[in-house]
């Protein structure tokens, strides 16, 4: 009976991770830009309400 060895990733696996990761990025960069407002995103909607009040001061 042969024994299972662990698949190790190799640098090619690890190149197509962060390929797949960086059109992630990307296509929710182009989502977020043209569909969806600031409020949707909790991290942009932050950002703005400091950036408000930054403005009323």
């Amino acid at each position: 009976m042969l024994s299972r060895v662990p698949h190790w990733p190799d640098d090619n696996d690890l190149l197509r991770a962060d390929l797949r990761r960086a059109e992630l990025r990307a296509a929710r960069a182009r989502t977020v830009s043209t569909h969806a407002s600031v409020e949707d995103d909790p991290h942009l909607a932050f950002l703005n309400r400091i950036l408000e009040g930054l403005r009323a001061l």
